[in-house]
């Protein structure tokens, strides 16, 4: 949540202290960064509140304190690992998430941003969402650089006159 307050207080800080801006380019890059903004909160809210795929506990115990088990899959005899907390045989790629406390299909990390885990679910929205994140800064930088520009050629003019 703090890193989605930042990034919108840069653009709105940018925006306020642009006066070197002509009015149509002020106008696009707060339409530009609007926009931006905007889609990069949907998605991380998207990515924040989405069910990642939690898998649910089983509440019988299997009795056994192997690390894997044999399960049968398509009628075929198969090992997998068995989550001891969760008491589930877990499939491949899944993990059990320490923060959260659930094993998580196709588990990939535990977001501190997000609070939430990253995994088969939710993780198009959190990748999109750092996508829109680094077009929001290269946004911002190149109309950083547009200033520059700017005030660079104004000065050049006022040194000539």
């Amino acid at each position: 949540m703090l890193t989605m307050i930042l990034v919108s207080i840069a653009s709105c800080l940018f925006l306020a202290f642009t006066e070197h801006f002509e009015k149509k380019l002020k106008i696009s890059a707060f339409v530009c960064l609007l926009t931006v903004n905007v889609a990069h909160i949907i998605l991380f809210f998207l990515a924040g509140f989405s069910d990642p795929g939690i898998m649910k506990r089983n509440e019988n115990s299997f009795g056994c304190h192997d690390t894997f088990i044999k399960v049968v899959h398509k009628g075929i005899f198969k090992k997998t690992r068995l989550c001891e907390t969760c008491n589930i045989a877990k499939p491949f790629r899944s993990a059990h998430c320490s923060e959260c406390d659930n094993c998580v299909l196709r588990f990939d990390h535990h977001c501190p941003w997000l609070g939430n885990c990253v995994a088969k679910r939710n993780y198009k929205y959190f990748y999109f969402y750092l996508i829109l994140v680094n077009i929001h800064c290269l946004l911002l930088l190149v109309f950083l650089y547009i200033i520059y520009l700017k005030s660079f050629v104004m000065e050049k003019k006022l040194i000539k006159h």
